[in-house]
């Protein structure tokens, strides 16, 4: 019977962790009092959304109906979602008990309400229609894209009433990455390929080893063999880093962050016309100088030629490009041998779990369980 019993536990524990794994991710919560936005009693039953602002750079780009197919999001993008309720928009901040959750939340950064007098001059417009003042938004901000399984972009979110247990209206986000995926001849790496967003290419597997040249939207060029029958995710950001910018004001920065998962080293370029700047790399938030040589006229096996800042690293990351050279705090951290980069300092503090963090903790918890659970079987 305890045999029986063990196992029993053992396998419910395992169904527990699936479950938690698509379990809706709760985010921001209303600051307002505990009232409806229109009425007396709390609730979120007659909650709804019909539109959506997509923001970038702060501006809003477009203004479409919820609830209908996306074909212009970019990483980083934030959506602002108006609130209605029984049909009116609501102005006023949202219910304390209300709280924003969302399923299947790998490409969202976060999300909270929003509501600002001055919404109309913060967040203007740049092709769709500005925030209105006032009105209460969900606002739900998209990753980078960077760490990206696949190339669809597939959620949905509502607002849960946590004293009452009701639901608003469910928002459902789609989206599919234009020309995500791609397969890559032979005869395709005599030529330069572009990496304008993220993008996954498997090359051809009755091909030979060879080498390809990667032009990540003009501000790096990379090098690197690939492999019969191997798919290589790659992506670039060029996000300007106001934390390093505020510890070095003596500099003008330009930052790159290159992604790329190839099995060797790559040959990289950051395109310069003079050599007038001084490259550094970004590893856990500090700057480590990267020993880069300028070159003219660098070729790559595909034939292009470029001017720039040369080296070889084993894995990407994350360059800031300095106008000055700077005085580096830190003297005392070693480089990899095997790449531009510095490791982790030891003593630096592990940041807190996401929710994804999360769910693997609790299923490696779940395996341990297991096995604890079945040497508790045989032994008895």
């Amino acid at each position: 019977m305890k045999k029986i019993l063990s196992a029993v536990l053992a396998a419910a524990m395992v169904l527990s962790m699936g479950v938690m794994a698509f379990a809706d991710v709760n985010f921001g919560s209303g600051t307002g009092a505990n009232d409806k936005p229109i009425g007396t009693t709390a609730g979120t039953d007659d909650v709804t959304f019909d539109e959506v602002s997509i923001v970038r750079g702060g501006k809003v780009v477009k203004t479409l109906a919820a609830n209908v197919a996306y074909d212009e999001l970019q990483g980083e993008d934030a959506l602002y979602f108006p609130v209605q309720y029984a049909g009116v928009d609501v102005t006023t901040a949202a219910p304390s008990d209300w709280q924003i959750k969302i399923n299947n939340a790998d490409y969202v950064d976060g999300a909270d309400f929003y509501r600002d007098a001055n919404a109309s001059t913060k967040v203007p417009a740049n092709g769709g229609t500005a925030l209105v003042d006032n009105q209460l938004y969900v606002k739900v901000s998209l990753t980078d894209f960077s760490d990206f399984e696949d190339g669809n972009v597939n959620f949905y979110f509502y607002i849960y009433d946590k004293s009452t247990r009701q639901a608003s209206e469910r928002v459902k986000v789609k989206y599919s990455m234009e020309d995500y995926k791609a397969t890559l001849k032979e005869v395709d790496l005599d030529w330069v390929i572009t990496v304008a967003g993220p993008r996954a290419y498997k090359y051809d597997s009755k091909a030979k080893a060879k080498n390809a040249t990667f032009d990540f939207n003009g501000v790096a060029f990379a090098e690197v063999k690939l492999f019969p029958g191997e798919t290589y995710k790659v992506n670039v950001n060029t996000k300007y880093d106001k934390d390093i910018a505020r510890l070095y004001p003596e500099a003008d920065f330009e930052f790159v962050e290159l992604f790329g998962d190839f099995d060797k080293a790559a040959d990289v370029v950051l395109p310069a016309s003079k050599d007038n700047k001084f490259i550094y790399e970004v590893v856990d938030g500090d700057l480590v100088a990267v020993d880069a040589e300028y070159v003219k006229g660098h070729k790559f096996d595909s034939g292009e030629k470029v001017n720039g800042y040369l080296f070889t690293t084993n894995e990407l990351g994350k360059y800031a490009i300095s106008d000055v050279e700077l005085d580096l705090e830190d003297e005392d951290i070693d480089l990899d041998d095997d790449t531009t980069s510095a490791p982790v300092e030891d003593n630096k503090v592990n940041p807190p779990m996401g929710a994804n963090d999360f769910v693997g903790a609790a299923v490696a918890l779940a395996v341990v369980s297991v096995a604890a659970a079945g040497a508790l079987a045989l032994k008895k």
